[in-house]
């Protein structure tokens, strides 16, 4: 991994070199430790704009539950005529094609 490859150089160079070994190794932990922080606070803000996306993928689907609910004529004109089925498919592609992009955007934080 890169972090043994950092290891192995710093302990290579202070070997060879005859520099001081302890302060070489003490940095590569320290630059290890910033690393792996860094590391997890990508993950946490990364986790953070999954949930974000999610909502933003059920949020409609909830709303037009709701709205089935309250108004019925509305999800009427949605599923009997051809505007209203052309703007159903068009919402649902759209929808569709906004949760993909946004899995691709946070599936590269893993």
């Amino acid at each position: 991994s890169s972090e043994v490859r950092l290891v192995a150089a710093a302990l290579t160079l202070g070997a060879e070199g005859g520099g001081e070994v302890a302060r070489a190794v003490d940095r590569v932990a320290s630059t290890l430790r910033e690393r792996r922080e860094l590391a997890g606070e990508v993950r946490a803000l990364a986790t953070q704009a999954r949930a974000s996306a999610v909502v933003l993928a059920v949020a409609p689907l909830i709303f037009a539950a709701l709205v089935a609910t309250i108004e019925p004529s509305a999800i009427a004109f949605l599923v009997a005529t051809p505007a209203g089925l052309g703007c159903l498919g068009l919402g649902l592609g759209l929808e569709a094609l906004g949760a993909r992009w946004m899995v691709t955007i946070t599936a590269s934080v893993r």
